[in-house]
């Protein structure tokens, strides 16, 4: 494809760069995990600072190796609308950095479900207000680290 000036365009898409706030497709944070191999980092586009991804289909579920690495600031906001919001299944290795998620308005857990190994490096992990009360926010049954400025709030 050209533009008027005779330059040429090309338009691609890099499965491991989130670069809008949708659910699925292109450029979602589903599709980039979904999309990426084993061992690739998740990298969130800078023109997204600040903004909100609305987890609305499923939650998402990494059956991968994979780090999930957010630098924009303020902080990109994961939010579920849909039960739980993450699960990270046995035998894999997940490092999540820098990110804001809210859990879903039901599951148990709420919001991180944790059968492999997880480290969370500044991550703030909220529950939603309409979970109900008494419900977990994380589940862990693998192994889990927390460092610096993470937040697990009920």
């Amino acid at each position: 494809e050209m533009d008027m000036d005779n330059f040429f365009k090309e338009s691609k898409i890099i499965p491991n760069i989130v670069t809008n706030t949708d659910d699925v497709g292109p450029g979602s944070l589903r599709y980039a995990v979904e999309n990426s191999e084993t061992g690739d980092t998740v990298w969130f586009d800078s023109d997204l600072a600040g903004d909100t991804i609305r987890i609305t289909s499923e939650l998402i579920v990494v059956a991968k190796n994979l780090v999930i690495y957010a630098d924009p600031v303020p902080k990109i906001q994961v939010k579920s609308n849909v039960s739980g919001l993450i699960v990270i299944e046995q035998g894999q290795a997940v490092e999540i950095f820098n990110l804001g998620m809210m859990s879903g308005v039901s599951g148990d857990p709420g919001a991180i479900d944790n059968r492999g190994d997880l480290i969370l490096h500044d991550v703030d992990v909220h529950k939603n207000p309409d979970l109900p009360t008494g419900t977990k926010v994380l589940r862990n049954t693998g192994n889990i680290v927390i460092r610096g400025l993470t937040t697990i709030r009920k």
